[in-house]
């Protein structure tokens, strides 16, 4: 659990969460708790069950067991996802993909408002408005009218992840948003994301940016074969007490 957890009510609490496939178990009893406004980066070499981990948080993935609380409420327990609406549940919790998952076949102001109307059921008028104070928000506000193909992929991201703001989210989950960007857009993506960490935005993000991970992180947890396996504040980083940990960082992932 994390530090701060105890002095308030966590945004997500998970305990000895367990995902499968079949006989894989891919998550092997997953304890964490995050507190609302605070930065937790999960770090680990590929295969570790990070990505199944962040997207079983909004239920992209159904757990096998364990139990799951989001922003005061129980979601899953044992087995089961209780009586939760999950398309609202996923705009207050929101995703962005390593993937950018835009419509190309619609302009990046139109991929903004079609998610706002879609599951919000916001008017067009103003989720027009939205889209473009958000395109602004990120830096892209001369990019309204352009067509995902025609955009760089770091000003894709910034467009998904104007779609994920414009649902108003309470935590947003990260999938390894910069793994397929050059560096210059990986730059681009990293400073929306610590504009959002300075507003206080709630925010899981499962990465291979080493030194953005300390920077901008309250927590850090390190996972390896299915298990948190070196957590704490980002101080941990400098001094691991797990091998598989240490020769991550020696590598920078």
């Amino acid at each position: 659990m994390t530090g701060s957890i105890g002095l308030v009510e966590p945004a997500i609490e998970v305990r000895n969460l367990v995902k499968a496939y079949g006989d894989n178990v891919v998550l092997k009893g997953i304890d964490l708790a995050i507190a609302r406004s605070e930065i937790v980066s999960v770090l680990g070499a590929s295969g570790g069950g990070k990505s199944t981990f962040i997207r079983c948080l909004n239920l992209l993935e159904t757990p096998r067991s364990g139990t799951l609380d989001l922003l005061g409420q129980e979601v899953f327990n044992d087995g089961l996802v209780q009586g939760v609406d999950l398309a609202g549940m996923r705009a207050k919790v929101g995703m962005v993909f390593q993937r950018f998952n835009l419509f190309p076949h619609l302009t990046a102001a139109e991929n903004v408002v079609i998610a706002q109307k879609l599951s919000l059921g916001t008017p067009e008028d103003e989720a027009i408005k939205n889209a473009l104070r958000l395109l602004d928000r990120v830096g892209l506000s001369h990019r309204a009218m352009a067509f995902p193909p025609d955009m760089s992929g770091g000003e894709q991201q910034r467009v998904a992840i104007a779609r994920a703001l414009a649902l108003k989210p309470e935590v947003l989950l990260f999938d390894e948003p910069t793994s397929s960007l050059d560096p210059e857009s990986t730059l681009e993506v990293l400073k929306v994301m610590e504009e959002l960490a300075d507003e206080g935005m709630t925010m899981v993000i499962v990465t291979h940016e080493v030194e953005f991970a300390r920077n901008i992180s309250d927590y850090v947890i390190f996972m390896s074969e299915g298990r948190i396996v070196e957590q704490g504040s980002p101080e941990w980083m400098d001094n691991p007490s797990d091998p598989r940990a240490r020769r991550f960082l020696s590598s920078d992932g």
